[in-house]
C-alpha cells in the first residue's frame, strides 16, 4: 500500500491527464463541426484543377528542351 501523499499525487496526475485528454477530444470535435467539409473539398478540387491547368499552360509556352 502506498502512502497517502503518493496516492493523492497519483490521483492528481490522473485527473490532469484526463482533463487534457477530454479537452483535446472536445477541441477536435469542435473544429470538425465548425468546418464545412464539403466546401473545403470543393476548394481543394478547384485548387488541384487550377494547378493542372497552369502546368499545361506553362508547358505550352516553355516546351521541354531535348
Amino acid at each position: 500500500m502506498q502512502t497517502r501523499s503518493i496516492r493523492l499525487k497519483n490521483f492528481g496526475y490522473f485527473v490532469a491527464f484526463l482533463t487534457w485528454y477530454v479537452t483535446a477530444v472536445l477541441f477536435i470535435t469542435y473544429r470538425l463541426r465548425s468546418d464545412d467539409l464539403e466546401t473545403m473539398e470543393k476548394e481543394a478540387e478547384e485548387r488541384i484543377r487550377l494547378n493542372e491547368e497552369l502546368k499545361a499552360l506553362n508547358n505550352s509556352y516553355n516546351p521541354k528542351m531535348g
